[in-house]
């Protein structure tokens, strides 16, 4: 390939931390939808460092590539950007790196060998079957083409599935949706000896599963976990059309034993388009579920989306609570259509409380005041408390929030592992040109949200900090607010959500449960009524005194001044609001 190609395909863009926490940027070039798939992968290159696979299925009229990143680069910049580059020889459409999976060595040398998808790949024969491409790890070639059936998209969702059968190779589940919405969706198991050759999968051994005539039966695979502790792994499949509001199924892929699901709570909500499952959040000894319902809307007209976390041991018995956690993008604030769930992630412990945590996407996140379409974010939960820890949110246009990638390595060196978020479909660069970002909790600043309710003497409250929220540190972090009626009582509230809800007056901007500390006196003028007033607390001494087992590392506090006015209407007054992260 060309330097001149390479140049236009990658583009770094360099960054100190922001209030986002962004470190880097990652772009490709015009319509290639840059991380649309996102795959952690072994050390390629023996330099110590893990390295990340990236698909880009839009590029060349939907031809498509995938790409290795260098870990070494993005976390220290040193080196080579990008390791290798594989364009395959495909018709236009075939959009080869829709999905990527590992599956050990297949093709005879110490290398990690790699299945790729391409959906939209047309067979010698004419037919549009899909396929899945097995990629040699030590010369990043193609060894191997497994066409699906006709009138299919086989390989749009690929999971390894470990050693079913005992034959010493990394078994493959990959879907064959169909083409239409009345011919069978099929799920396959398929031995890694299959992958080995160049056919049809009709003509290699494997077992398949369909469930009706859904061309959303098996949108989404996830395995890589051992439920019952028979050493074998198990499948889970999201089907968002399935039934009236999708569904979530596990099985056993050697033998199709069914082993529980689940569906929806509302109808077209898509429950299902998104599920990982990598790590334990209650402490049981086995991987929970962490599941997206990105059209699920809280009122008619919005397709807020929403976040699940079932357990794991339920399914195998274990009385468990079935539901750890309901996450929604919302919670209060006004309704808007931002699919949060289209992508999940369930990450590595990012705050260090011992606990895995998990991110959730949401890519058609926008603001109304100012104006700013496509933004996209992703929001970080505490996998210990399911609180809020984070948030990350784009530029008009990124559409961030398709793809995550959690605990990826340490990019700016503070003791935390930090995470990456993807939009395929951003236009910040080019048309559909895709983004990949990563960003870090730490170190974070305050934030001013929300709005004031204007007092009786025609004053606008205005929340402001000094200091850093810390864990650890022993200098104070003062939480103030000026332009307060002098000589009048009021207490702070703060929690771990955000809203925005009309309240005597004004907004509350501090979603339930809250809490309030002690009153206090806004001092100011000993005579008359002017705005002299203020208030300050020392939040850290309440982090520090242990009263609060929510006020942790890595968690996000929203806080608001609550005083009396006794002119006013309600006869109190509402500042606007404080947001915070705890930093270590």
């Amino acid at each position: 390939m060309r330097l001149s190609n390479l140049v236009l395909a990658v583009c770094f863009v360099a960054s100190t931390a922001s209030a986002q926490h962004l470190l880097s940027t990652y772009t490709g070039s015009v319509g290639d939808e840059f991380g649309a798939a996102l795959f952690q992968t072994a050390d390629q290159n023996n330099d110590g460092f893990v390295d990340l696979l990236i698909g880009a299925p839009g590029n060349n009229g939907g031809r498509g590539y995938i790409r290795c990143l260098s870990g070494k680069f993005i976390a220290t910049g040193v080196g080579p950007v990008v390791l290798w580059t594989l364009f395959p020889n495909v018709n236009a459409g075939a959009r080869f790196g829709t999905s990527i999976a590992e599956v050990a060595t297949l093709t005879g040398d110490a290398a990690t060998d790699f299945v790729v998808g391409a959906p939209g790949f047309i067979a010698a024969s004419g037919s549009s079957t899909g396929a899945v491409f097995l990629i040699d790890g030590s010369t990043h070639t193609v060894a191997t083409i497994l066409t699906g059936e006709n009138n299919t998209r086989f390989g749009e969702a690929l999971v390894a599935v470990g050693d079913q059968d005992g034959d010493g190779k990394i078994d493959l589940a990959a879907t064959g949706p169909a083409l239409d919405g009345t011919s069978p969706s099929w799920v396959y198991s398929i031995p890694g000896s299959s992958l080995a050759s160049s056919a049809s999968i009709n003509a290699v051994p494997h077992s398949k599963l369909n469930s009706n005539s859904s061309n959303a039966w098996g949108r989404v695979l996830a395995s890589g976990f051992d439920l019952d502790g028979d050493g074998l792994f198990e499948l889970a499949i999201g089907s968002p059309q399935f039934f009236a509001g999708g569904s979530f199924s596990l099985f056993k892929p050697n033998s199709w034993a069914f082993i529980g699901g689940t569906g929806g709570s509302q109808a077209g909500e898509s429950f299902g388009s998104s599920i990982d499952a990598r790590h334990d959040f209650n402490g049981d000894g086995v991987v929970d579920f962490v599941i997206g319902s990105p059209n699920w809307s809280l009122l008619n007209n919005s397709e807020d989306g929403r976040a699940v976390v079932l357990s794991g041991a339920f399914w195998i018995g274990g009385g468990a609570p079935f539901q750890l956690y309901e996450l929604k993008f919302a919670n209060g604030i006004t309704p808007q259509t931002t699919h949060f769930g289209a992508a999940v992630c369930s990450s590595a412990d990012l705050n260090h409380d011992g606990v895995a945590d998990f991110i959730i996407g949401a890519p058609e996140y926008h603001t109304l005041f100012p104006f700013g379409p496509g933004k996209g974010a992703a929001l970080v939960y505490s996998g210990a408390t399911g609180a809020r820890i984070g948030g990350v949110f784009g530029l008009n246009n990124d559409r961030l929030g398709d793809e995550l990638l959690g605990a990826f390595l340490d990019l700016n060196a503070d003791g935390f592992t930090d995470f990456a978020v993807a939009g395929s479909l951003s236009d910040n660069s080019t048309a559909d040109c895709g983004a990949l970002k990563f960003y870090s909790l730490f170190p974070t600043s305050w934030s001013t949200y929300c709005t004031s309710k204007v007092n009786s003497q025609g004053c606008t409250p205005s929340m402001s900090a000094s200091g850093v929220a810390s864990a650890t540190s022993a200098a104070p972090f003062q939480v103030m607010c000026s332009n307060e009626l002098n000589q009048k009582s009021g207490l702070l509230m703060y929690g771990q959500q955000p809203i925005a809800a009309p309240f005597q007056g004004g907004y509350l901007c501090v979603n339930t449960p809250l809490k309030r500390t002690l009153s206090q006196n806004s001092g100011g003028s000993l005579a008359g009524t002017d705005c002299t007033g203020s208030f300050s607390f020392d939040f850290n001494a309440l982090i520090h005194g242990g009263l609060d087992p929510t006020l942790v590392v890595g968690a996000e506090v929203f806080c608001q001044y609550w005083s009396r006015d006794p002119l006013a209407f309600s006869h109190t007054n509402l500042s606007n609001a404080l947001n915070f992260l705890i930093n270590p």
